[in-house]
């Protein structure tokens, strides 16, 4: 795992982040992939509240107007990846910081402990911050109200996700 802060490790790294991004919005697969799991209104989302929908990515004066279309005249699925990687550019350029984690191979288990990974150096780095000698840091989170207001994420009842054992 590396942590790289410096100007020009970021100015390095955001090309290649925009360029790779871009890689996987064309290839086929992968782009079909996240294209089925995107959900274009609130039906779509309350029918399968999971995946990716355009909740985060926009202010919600302007949600539901995008939904509208999206329900009528979805984007071509090439369209919407180009949409999305030039999305993906404009929040790369606010970086400031950026968290590697590299992985030997790319296995699905792979892919789940970096996330693991991931999750444990974000908490590490909250609780040396933030937490006394005697104090462990469980749980954190932040409050805002964006600028157009906010729309709900994916919700899944934990108990759907639980298996009876």
């Amino acid at each position: 795992m590396d942590c790289r802060q410096d100007q020009a490790a970021i100015e390095k790294l955001k090309p290649i982040l925009k360029e790779a991004f871009r890689l996987e919005r064309k290839h086929g697969p992968t782009l079909s992939e996240s294209y089925y799991l995107m959900r274009r209104n609130s039906r779509q989302i309350n029918a399968k509240p999971w995946g990716l929908s355009y909740g985060s990515g926009f202010p919600q004066k302007s949600l539901r107007s995008i939904e509208f279309l999206e329900s009528l005249f979805p984007m071509k699925m090439e369209k919407w990846g180009i949409k999305g990687a030039d999305n993906f550019d404009k929040e790369i350029d606010l970086a400031g910081t950026f968290l590697i984690i590299k992985t030997k191979g790319n296995s699905r288990q792979d892919q789940i402990m970096a996330g693991m990974l991931f999750q444990r150096a974000w908490l590490k780095a909250i609780h040396v911050t933030f937490a006394q000698t005697e104090e462990t840091i469980q749980m954190i989170a932040w409050l805002a109200t964006p600028d157009g207001g906010f729309r709900p994420g994916f919700r899944i009842a934990t108990e759907n996700l639980l298996r009876q054992q």
